[in-house]
Order: C-alpha cells, then structure tokens, then sequence
C-alpha cells in the first residue's frame, strides 16, 4: 500500500511539469494533465508559514488529485521537502478536525477515502490547515496552509474532471 500511494504521489508531482494550468484561486491553484485519453486534474498550494524557519527543506506542498480512470476522486497527499521519521504520521489540523497521514520518505498521504471526504469538506469551511511532522533527524515542523481559494479550486477540477 506504501509502495502504491507514494508512487501516485510522485505521478502527480511529476504531472505538474507537463500540466495545463486551469486557474489560480487566491491560494491554490488548480491543474490537469493529459496522457491520450487519461486525465489528472490536482489542486495544489504551499505554505504560507514553516516552522522553524531556519531549517533547510526541499520543495513543500500540498495536492488534492482526480484520477477518473482508476476510479479516484479527491485523493489528499503532500510533499514536506525532508524525510520523515520512520513509523511516525503527520497531523493535518483543520478547525477542532485532526487528521492522521501515512509518511513514507518525503511524502505523505491519508489512507481512508472517507478522511479524503471529511478532509476536503472541512478544507472547505475552513480558513487554514496546519500540518505537524516529524523528520529523521526529530525535528518537529508546522506548515500552516491558508485554505483561501480552496473551494473555487476544488469545483474547478472536479468540472475539468468529470
């Protein structure tokens, strides 16, 4: 199951260098990608803050992905830019909502397809998402993702992928 999700993961990070961008929405910006007759279409955003501010990172950034030919819809995954501590999730916190996300590398990811949905409804009402980590070295991160434009963003690629 690792092996799956990260490899979705990194198929969507790597969509991105030959996507067609649909829109920018205030804070996240909206993709998709086209191979034949397959279509991806993601949202995407960075932080607005990180904790510590003086640790050195890769690229951050979080997705939520469409991939109607496998059946997939509103699939949450993230890059964090450092590897995380082995056997240890990120939190995501929106509102008085937690959700716990399955690490592997730089990459994380929900499990359930219900915490995609409760995830994305609470994105929807709500104003910022914090994410809580861990690296391999035990240094603690916060990103803190304004949730400004996600709804606009998510109706736009749920239109593009239909």
């Amino acid at each position: 199951m690792i092996a799956v999700a990260a490899g979705l993961l990194s198929g969507v990070a790597s969509a991105q260098n030959a996507a067609q961008k649909i829109g920018d929405f205030r804070d996240w910006s909206a993709w998709v990608y086209r191979e034949g007759d397959v279509r991806i279409c993601y949202i995407t955003s960075t932080p607005k803050s990180t904790e510590p501010s003086n640790v050195r990172r890769g690229d951050i950034r979080f997705y939520v992905s469409h991939r109607p030919a496998e059946g997939v819809q509103g699939e949450i995954s993230m890059i964090v830019g450092y590897p995380f501590a082995e056997n240890r999730e990120a939190i995501a916190r929106i509102g008085s909502s937690e959700y716990g996300m399955s690490t592997d590398g730089e990459r994380a990811w929900t499990v359930d397809p219900e915490d995609d949905r409760a995830m994305i409804r609470d994105m929807k009402a709500g104003r910022d998402m914090r994410i809580d980590g861990y690296s391999s070295r035990g240094t603690h991160t916060v990103d803190v993702y304004s949730l400004l434009g996600f709804t606009a963003a998510s109706n736009a690629i749920d239109k593009a992928c239909q």
